[in-house]
């Protein structure tokens, strides 16, 4: 009779990072806001956000599908000219006025 797996057999036994595609994730982090802090009495000016997004591997080509349908929808574009969404440039368009705030 084999004698029983340690847990530390078990972890060692294990890869040391995921090997396949399925089994990995993507963070994609940003920034928004001043990070030098002056002009403090302008509001837009006052504060720093770091903001991520973490997907399984699998989940994200659902999303980058997703976000690609809504690209051509309301910012159709030519493929050699993708389009980066940044707030101010949907507030200024004409189809996407109901989605954000004045």
């Amino acid at each position: 009779m084999a004698a029983p797996v340690t847990d530390q057999e078990q972890i060692l036994s294990k890869p040391p990072r995921p090997s396949g595609f399925d089994e990995r994730y993507r963070l994609y982090l940003d920034e928004s806001g001043d990070h030098v802090f002056r002009d403090l009495d302008k509001p837009q000016h006052r504060f720093l956000c770091l903001m991520g997004c973490w997907f399984h591997n699998v989940d994200y080509l659902s999303f980058h599908d997703a976000l690609a349908n809504l690209k051509a929808r309301y910012f159709p574009h030519h493929p050699d000219e993708p389009i980066i969404l940044h707030r101010e440039d949907c507030r200024s368009s004409i189809e996407m006025s109901w989605f954000w705030p004045q």
